[in-house]
């Protein structure tokens, strides 16, 4: 989000800012125009007035959590698998599902379940209607009348099914604050309980010792 329209929205004026996060909810993009206004520098009373909504939303998440009787969290890591050199400067945005528990401060942990197969996930390249077509889009593909907005379609443009074929695709787990041990237990039983193997599996087979180790005769 820092690095929207390849450079950083704090190089831009303030002024300029809002101008801009003003055109982009008017045309109808509304994650885009709310994060470019958000991205900006703050007072030291504005910073403090955010410590304290930070605090007041930690304690609002933890009392969720606990009055659902939760243990963990299971959810998404990335929007995307690994992406090539250089192209994250575009989508840093997409860390949003890590940034969450960034926020709260509580314990979280990614472990790989399967790998990017080209013959699965050729859906993901269909075309994604912008913002002006939700009227007539109805919100019929995506759940609760969702309409995929400037965000999204950079996410998309960046992934490519081929050069991704075989990268490990995880998941975050998340448990309560000083319960790292209940994070690292749900990681360690889907890993043992995983289907199929990922690219990391083979490269730990290929540095197994047994693996590298001299064959008799070999120097």
């Amino acid at each position: 989000m820092f690095a929207f329209f390849g450079g950083s929205n704090l190089s831009i004026p303030k002024p300029l800012r809002k101008l801009i996060a003003r055109v982009l909810l008017a045309a109808g993009e509304l994650h885009a125009g709310k994060i470019f206004a958000a991205a900006v520098g703050s007072s030291v009373t504005e910073l403090w007035a955010l410590h304290k909504a930070r605090k007041e939303y930690r304690q609002l998440c933890f009392e969720s959590f606990s009055a659902a009787k939760l243990d963990a969290v299971i959810c998404p890591a990335h929007a995307l698998p690994a992406v090539r050199h250089g192209q994250y400067t575009d989508i840093t945005f997409s860390c949003s599902y890590t940034a969450l528990y960034n926020v709260l401060d509580w314990p979280a942990g990614v472990v790989p379940i399967t790998h990017v197969q080209t013959s699965t996930d050729s859906g993901f390249a269909l075309p994604l209607p912008k913002p002006s077509a939700s009227a007539s889009a109805g919100g019929d593909r995506y759940p609760d009348g969702f309409v995929p907005g400037l965000f999204d379609r950079k996410v998309q443009s960046a992934y490519n099914a081929k050069m991704a074929e075989g990268k490990p695709v995880g998941v975050q787990c998340v448990s309560l604050p000083f319960q790292d041990e209940v994070c690292l237990g749900v990681m360690k039983v889907i890993e043992s309980t995983r289907v199929g193997k990922t690219r990391l599996d083979f490269i730990h087979a290929a540095l197994a010792p047994e693996a590298v180790a001299p064959k008799p005769g070999e120097k």
